[in-house]
């Protein structure tokens, strides 16, 4: 049960970090709204010309 109880604290907590450092800092500058093409280009495996 103690370790069940650490790992439920570990996650809520880093999520509540990065939520925070998220939206008051706006550290993840390297996520963006839109969707990203070239990147689904590079996940799927395709080479770029």
């Amino acid at each position: 049960m103690e370790i069940y109880t650490t790992s439920v604290f570990a996650v809520l907590f880093a999520a509540l970090v990065d939520t925070f450092l998220d939206f008051k800092y706006q550290l993840y500058w390297y996520f963006e709204k839109d969707i990203v093409w070239k990147w689904l280009v590079v996940l799927f495996g395709a080479s770029l010309p």
